[in-house]
């Protein structure tokens, strides 16, 4: 793989990261499409309240899987809260999209600023690409 390509997928997660930041934001604030309790939902994943999914999780997850889909409709993706459903998902060698929409859920949910967004690419089940993206710190 070519450090053009390389550098073609490291942009694309970059921009995706910060694209969702503003949905980022809301959630951690309740405002905007989230500003209402029901809007933001915190539910315990799998019966285990210390870890929790939120809408917010769900939407910026989903939205970065659909994008990432229009841009590379053969690779595979990975996404926290999608597996958690479904049970184990095996990396292949080929290019799988590994996101963590709401990185720190716990510091999300108690306004802690440290919390993020992570998207990686594996490509041959090695790591390619890596962000992690602070919307609250803006780093």
């Amino acid at each position: 793989m070519s450090a053009d390509e390389l550098k073609g997928y490291l942009d694309t997660a970059i921009a995706l990261a910060r694209e969702v930041g503003p949905a980022f934001k809301d959630g951690f604030w309740r405002k905007g499409q989230f500003a209402s309790a029901d809007d933001f939902a915190s539910e315990g994943k799998q019966g285990n309240e210390a870890d929790c999914v939120t809408a917010v999780d769900c939407y910026i997850e989903k939205t970065i899987f659909s994008r990432l889909r229009e841009i590379y409709p053969h690779h595979k993706f990975i996404g926290e809260e999608t597996t958690a459903e479904c049970g184990d998902v095996a990396i292949t060698n080929d290019p799988t999209w590994i996101v963590d929409p709401v990185d720190g859920t716990n510091n999300f949910v108690h306004h802690f600023p440290f919390t993020g967004i992570s998207i990686g690419l594996a490509i041959n089940k090695e790591p390619v690409v890596g962000v992690i993206y602070l919307p609250i710190l803006d780093e």
